[in-house]
């Protein structure tokens, strides 16, 4: 079943990235799989630019945003 968008940006509002994005200083951790999307629903909803930064963490599995992953993190900032 494929996520929407729309479902990724509910999860992040759930997450409060609203406070986050304006007091963002240790950046958001995001699979790498799905870094290009996270970056460009942010863009797209909030008119802020997020770059990677930082190392990437080593693989691990999980859930992100209702999807599962198995992948390295990286962190996003504000450009």
């Amino acid at each position: 079943m494929a996520v929407s968008d729309e479902t990724i940006l509910f999860d992040l509002e759930y997450r409060g990235i609203q406070d986050f994005i304006t007091e963002m200083e240790e950046g958001l951790f995001v699979p790498l799989c799905f870094v290009d999307r996270i970056k460009r629903i942010v863009k797209r909803e909030y008119a802020i630019t997020l770059v990677e930064k930082g190392n990437k963490t080593e693989v691990k599995d999980g859930w992100f945003c209702s999807m599962k992953y198995k992948d390295s993190e990286v962190r996003l900032t504000i450009k």
